[in-house]
């Protein structure tokens, strides 16, 4: 897949991913809250739409580790096989914004 499309799928992947966690609640297992994701996550959406790049891409990639925080959120507020398909379309857009 080209570049600009890569770039297209990793605006898409974010703009999900802001929209579930603006509708989460904290879960018991996450060390960081819903909020403190989507500072990143929007910082991160930002900066891929206007440079094509994310800004902080190491942090992006540890929030998508297994047991992190943001799997524990998405498992406990019913978007956890959604989580699973933003994950792997995440991964597949990370080496080009990054």
């Amino acid at each position: 897949m080209e570049v600009e499309a890569m770039k297209d799928k990793m605006e898409k992947v974010l703009t999900h991913l802001e929209s579930f966690l603006s509708d989460s609640e904290e879960s018991m297992f996450g060390s960081k809250t819903p909020q403190e994701l989507l500072v990143v996550v929007s910082a991160n959406l930002s900066s891929v739409k206007s440079t094509g790049y994310l800004s902080s891409p190491e942090q992006m990639l540890n929030m998508f580790l297994p047991t992190a925080s943001l799997q524990e959120i998405a498992m406990d507020n019913g978007w956890g096989s959604q989580y699973i398909e933003l994950a792997d379309h995440f991964e597949q857009a990370l080496e080009s914004c990054s």
